[in-house]
């Protein structure tokens, strides 16, 4: 990865806050769905305490650790690669530096991805 100047470096901690946020809010929407399933009476309120539970042990506590962490670079790349952050968010010549980050990003995401199984539907 190529220098990141002093003033990227300002703009990346503000922009891979805004990351953290937008993902940290796509954790919690899974929740308030769960929320919304338990007073409709489809998940019991069991289940949705160990929701909870695993929200703020695993999810929350994960997202911190890697946006706390990680180095500002980073977690703007993962973001983009995430599509929490639109490519027009990071000015030009700092998206430029995290190119091969990105791109980094982009295969852990895809190896992390379940295979789709195609066959199933014509079973």
């Amino acid at each position: 990865m190529e220098t990141i100047t002093r003033s990227e470096r300002k703009v990346l901690l503000r922009l891979a806050e805004l990351a953290y946020g937008r993902e940290l809010g796509q954790e919690l929407a899974r929740l308030e769905a769960a929320f919304a399933e338990w007073r409709t009476g489809r998940l019991s309120p069991f289940t949705l305490t160990d929701l909870i539970h695993r929200f703020h042990d695993d999810d929350a506590r994960d997202l911190f650790a890697i946006y706390t962490r990680g180095r500002p670079e980073q977690t703007v790349a993962r973001g983009l690669a995430l599509g929490l952050l639109a490519p027009e968010e990071v000015p030009a010549e700092a998206r430029g530096k995290l190119e091969l980050a990105v791109e980094y990003y982009r295969q852990e995401i895809a190896l992390e991805s379940p295979p789709v199984d195609n066959g199933a539907l014509e079973r």
